[in-house]
């Protein structure tokens, strides 16, 4: 076993979390700045990013029965975070930009929920590992398809946890992780 190999997670200085709108230019390394065209939407909740990724497999049978091939008819690749910020650029990411209006600054001023469906976008998760290495996760096509609950308390951070279905590209891919 090398120890070196073990690796654990952490935020890197400038966020974890960002997004742009899908056809921007896809980064293909773990390092290289990314596009002015992606939102910085900053860090995430305690609890983390979950990745899930389930198939669905069908199993064939012969005519006795007996099991002969498993298929793979499908596969949801999900991501579950909670962003920290309640910003203009966090919020445009779940109700859609049409839906949210910040002030010149940036500062989020109001919040309209009609029902909209929330925008296709490129996500990107940027983090620091062990040794000095970092990991990017690059998601070319993905979609908040749940929001969580809201609790408005002292102590709590005012967003809801999103879930990111992945969908696959003009490569068939869901996901691209780099590391370096």
């Amino acid at each position: 076993m090398n120890s070196d190999n073990i690796q654990v997670a952490r935020p890197k200085a400038s966020g974890v979390f960002r997004a742009a709108p899908v056809g921007t230019a896809l980064p293909n390394d773990a390092s290289t700045a990314l596009s002015t065209a992606f939102l910085e939407l900053g860090f995430v909740s305690e609890d983390g990013i979950v990745e899930s990724v389930d198939d669905t497999n069908e199993t064939l049978k012969e005519m006795g029965g007996a099991p002969v091939l498993d298929l793979k008819t499908a596969t949801e690749v999900t991501y579950q975070l909670t962003p920290l910020e309640t910003s203009a650029d966090v919020m445009s990411i779940i109700v859609g930009s049409e839906n949210v209006v910040a002030t010149e600054a940036g500062a989020l001023q109001s919040v309209t929920l009609n029902g909209s469906e929330a925008p296709t976008m490129v996500y990107v998760f940027d983090m620091r590992l062990r040794l000095g290495k970092l990991l990017r996760i690059v998601i070319p096509n993905g979609h908040v398809s749940e929001v969580g609950e809201i609790t408005y308390k002292a102590g709590e951070a005012m967003t809801p946890e999103l879930t990111i279905s992945c969908y696959p590209d003009s490569a068939g891919n869901y996901v691209y992780k780099y590391f370096v």
